[in-house]
């Protein structure tokens, strides 16, 4: 959020923070669909398409919007709305995912602790 502020300095806060972020978007990816599939490189083969085709159509988007509302700050918003969606979506996956090795337990919707060490048994 600290990017919607118009200062000096956001400018420097958004370089770092695109500069940390750019090159962890693909093999991430890669690495989340390698943990949860044996298809891997069809799936592979998907993200890397639909990475490319979301980079050429944000651009275009990201283009029709500064020359409608002359900054990017609606769009800063709407992609920290969307990390947190995807954020929120990775965990419940993966949560899901160790309920069903039985590494995780749940008892109603508290999770009381890891199957590591038989200490929850």
């Amino acid at each position: 959020m600290i990017l919607l502020l118009h200062t000096s300095w956001s400018p420097i806060v958004f370089a770092i923070t695109f500069g940390v972020t750019y090159l962890g978007a693909v093999p991430g990816g890669m690495l989340i669909a390698t943990e949860f599939t044996n298809k891997k490189g069809r799936l592979v083969g998907n993200l890397l398409l639909f990475h490319q085709g979301g980079g050429i159509l944000g651009a275009l988007v990201e283009g029709i919007s500064y020359d409608v509302f002359h900054n990017y700050q609606i769009l800063i918003g709407i992609d920290a709305v969307l990390c947190g969606i995807a954020v929120v979506g990775y965990s419940i996956i993966k949560a899901h995912n160790l309920i069903q090795k039985g590494e995780l337990y749940h008892v109603g919707k508290r999770t009381i602790g890891t199957n590591k060490g038989g200490l929850y048994r």
